[in-house]
């Protein structure tokens, strides 16, 4: 892992392992910055982020506190990591898997529904999968912003049924996606939608189009606000009163869009391309303390920060980083794929054996959100499920090997189990 190697040349180069990120950062002047892979990085300030996540930590001061822990026989360790969470694989990566036919392939799709009915509720139907993530609550309130309409008139239609939702070639919810693809889709559908409300109204009040407002339910002539007509009379003329549309109007509501990110195209023959769509990032630092006799590690403080973009909805993203810090912990501590070393038979078939962290065991989690809006998703918006997932292993084995660094232990491997830590630490005495 990078962020372990960081750490590992740090101590050969008497380096402060904060001090070596900063040095080998790529800086916010140099974004969008292209890899050595092709990957195309849509803006962000890591030094920045990093240097968050250490004053709230009290960075400095710990090492001082870290100094006299060690005098009094005490194994304190701060971890610092910094990671980068692609958002919406492209097709792309189909040269990865070595596919004879990978140039075949390119970017990335989703698509999006919405409906106007004759009484000027909204229905919207997304490609996207939700499991939890609150795409319907995001995507109603993308929707209402998009069309100026109060979001409890928008039903999003549960789950995905290929019967009634649609869908692009590689629609679901996978790769941090929806921030970027879904919400691009549900915009598309939006603007159409619009278009077409406000054609048919001008027609009505006799204006153009482009001189009209859209809001809360009302569409109004900028300049004359008491010259309007609701959503709702828009809608019916629409559906039943068809003598009110414009000439070659088509009736009805109903817009679909397949949206398609524009900034990546097929690998070239090198296996170089746009891998992903957007690319968030995460900086964190963590103190911990390990009970030597025991193997124990005790989570003191951790401190996350966070840059996703556009942040839609807070609340959502908030819970987005929570689950993934979590998730992050449980599979670099608990989770173990364990086989019987004679007989070879799982020993993890329950999640009595195979363990997963609850509340008891979550830390404390101190969150700051950044804000630098990618470049190149429609709403600025960068993918957020998955970034804490890829910084908790990482942050927590940094943190542990730099509180056992004076009995010269190092840590290699995962799970950090209590037993695992307590026998590298056996090791490291004898």
């Amino acid at each position: 892992h990078l962020e372990r190697m960081m750490d590992i040349v740090a101590g050969r180069l008497g380096l402060d392992k904060a001090e070596i990120r900063f040095r080998n950062f790529i800086k916010p002047e140099q974004m969008p910055y292209t890899t050595a892979f092709g990957c195309i990085y849509d803006g962000g300030d890591y030094p920045t982020a990093l240097r968050k996540a250490l004053e709230k930590i009290e960075y400095w001061k710990m090492r001082e506190e870290q100094r006299r822990a060690r005098e009094e026989g005490r194994y304190l360790g701060i971890g610092v990591s910094a990671i980068v969470e692609p958002s919406a694989t492209t097709a792309a990566v189909t040269a990865l898997w070595g596919s004879p036919i990978y140039r075949k392939y390119a970017s990335t799709t989703e698509a999006a529904s919405i409906k106007i009915h004759p009484t000027g509720r909204v229905t919207v139907a997304l490609g996207t999968v939700p499991q939890g993530q609150g795409h319907e609550t995001v995507a109603a309130q993308i929707v209402a912003d998009q069309l100026g309409i109060p979001p409890e008139d928008i039903e999003v239609l549960p789950g995905f049924d290929s019967h009634t939702h649609p869908f692009g070639g590689e629609s679901g919810t996978y790769a941090s996606r929806f921030a970027v693809v879904g919400t691009g889709a549900l915009v598309g559908a939006a603007t159409r939608l619009k278009e077409k409300i406000l054609k048919i109204a001008a027609h009505q009040l006799e204006a153009r189009p482009e001189d009209l407002e859209i809001d809360n339910g009302r569409i109004y002539v900028k300049d004359s606000p008491e010259r309007y007509i609701t959503l709702k009379e828009v809608a019916r003329a629409s559906y039943h009163q068809l003598g009110m549309l414009p000439k070659d109007m088509e009736p009805s509501l109903e817009e679909s869009y397949t949206y398609m990110f524009p900034y990546a195209g097929v690998a070239d023959e090198k296996l170089r391309a746009n891998y992903s769509a957007a690319y968030a990032y995460l900086a964190g630092a963590l103190v911990v303390e390990v009970d030597v006799d025991t193997g124990s590690v005790y989570l003191r403080r951790l401190v996350v920060v966070h840059d996703a973009g556009t942040v839609i909805n807070p609340l959502i993203l908030e819970g987005q980083v929570h689950g993934a810090i979590a998730h992050g912990l449980g599979g670099v501590v608990y989770e173990e794929h364990a086989y019987d070393e004679n007989t070879g038979q799982p020993l993890a078939i329950t999640f009595a054996d195979y363990l997963v962290p609850t509340a008891v065991e979550i830390p404390k989690m101190e969150i700051e959100h950044m804000e630098t809006p990618s470049t190149f998703s429609v709403l600025g918006s960068k993918g957020s499920g998955e970034g804490a997932s890829i910084l908790m292993p990482a942050l927590l084995a940094n943190a542990v090997d730099d509180a056992l660094e004076p009995l010269g232990v190092k840590i290699t491997s995962t799970p950090l189990s209590n037993e695992n830590i307590w026998r590298e630490i056996k090791k490291a005495k004898k």
